[in-house]
């Protein structure tokens, strides 16, 4: 018994504890409402809703000085340049309000966007005010990317990069065919009765995929995808496609311009030919694509490090404007026995 009534005591005595410190922490995190009162921001945040990424939205809100004293408003930096926003005017007397004009860009933003704009003022115990915003942001464009980049991958970690189609105006378009204008690259694509990310919102379309194959060689790679389709006015789609081949022996620069170039002229660029873990290899020959670019290698570490002096000799009868080409740099190495570096130049007169 008194075992029990010792327990009783004991619970009545934590509960009091734990709803004096509750009362505590209400009150510790409580607004200032006298502060509140004296600057007052309406609306206390704001929603643009579901917007496409081709419109420009705003607002405005309103900021009152209800003190007895003059205050300064002073928009403060934004992490972003999409949002922009100015108090005017910038000092509001007592009781009088001010506006803050809110422009939102969202060119270049996917998803769910958020923000806050932010003011300083100079009004005591006041010194900051700020108004969260958000904003979901979908794409207003057919397809999900313009073009196709893979970036730099290394050859036995192939990459894949997958492409959405849809079209809300035309909600029975069909995909007829997916092409790539390099064999070192594969498509495919499969319908799909819910994709996400396009305004108005979830709608039928297609996931087009594009996968490197495994003998795609190294160096840097440019080509095309093109999509046929149905669709009016879309009938044919080209987008653009980029990827770098990383392969273990590296060169450094791996992409030479020789600028603007005069018949009857030479000019010279050094290349740094070496492995990427210092493995030892030889590099056997040189090979351009182009009759007046020339390739001499010279040694500086025995079998691990490499000086190309690449050498362009313009003959006085060149062909003006713009020229591309390959240095092949082939080597003993196993796992890579050619390194490709792409060159370009333009020949005037």
């Amino acid at each position: 018994m008194k075992y029990m009534i010792a327990l009783f005591l004991f619970s009545i005595s934590l509960f009091a504890q734990e709803a004096e410190l509750e009362k505590k922490m209400e009150k510790a995190f409580a607004p200032n409402l006298e502060t509140k009162e004296l600057l007052e921001i309406t609306p206390s945040h704001w929603q643009f809703g579901t917007i496409h990424d081709h419109t420009i939205v705003h607002t405005d809100l309103q900021v009152k000085n209800n003190s007895t004293q003059p205050v300064t408003l002073t928009s403060l930096p934004t992490l972003c340049g999409c949002v922009a926003y100015t108090p005017k005017p910038e000092e509001i007397a007592p009781g009088e309000e001010a506006k803050v004009f809110v422009e939102f860009n969202p060119k270049g933003k996917r998803g769910l966007y958020e923000w806050k704009v932010e003011l300083s003022s100079d009004l005591p115990g006041f010194s900051k005010i700020s108004v969260p915003m958000s904003a979901n942001v979908l794409r207003k464009d057919i397809l999900s990317e313009r073009s196709v980049d893979f970036g730099i991958f290394q050859k036995n970690s192939p990459k894949t990069v997958n492409l959405w189609l849809t079209c809300h105006k035309q909600k029975d378009f069909q995909l007829l065919e997916v092409l790539s204008s390099s064999s070192d690259f594969t498509t495919s694509f499969l319908e799909e009765a819910q994709v996400e990310g396009f305004f108005p919102g979830t709608q039928r379309g297609y996931k087009i995929t594009i996968t490197p194959q495994s003998n795609v060689p190294y160096g840097r790679h440019r080509g095309k995808i093109i999509l046929k389709t149905n669709i009016s006015g879309s009938e044919s789609i080209e987008v653009p496609l980029w990827a770098y081949v990383q392969g273990e022996i590296s060169t450094v620069p791996d992409y030479v311009s020789f600028g603007l170039l005069r018949p009857g002229k030479e000019r010279e660029k050094r290349i740094t030919v070496y492995h990427n873990k210092m493995k030892k290899f030889k590099v056997m020959k040189v090979e351009s694509s182009l009759p007046f670019v020339r390739g001499e290698i010279k040694e500086t570490i025995p079998e691990k490090y490499y000086y190309l002096y690449l050498t362009i000799s313009v003959p006085d009868d060149a062909q003006t404007g713009e020229f591309r080409g390959t240095i092949n740099v082939h080597t003993d190495y196993p796992g890579q026995t050619i390194a490709p570096i792409q060159v370009q130049g333009f020949i005037r007169e």
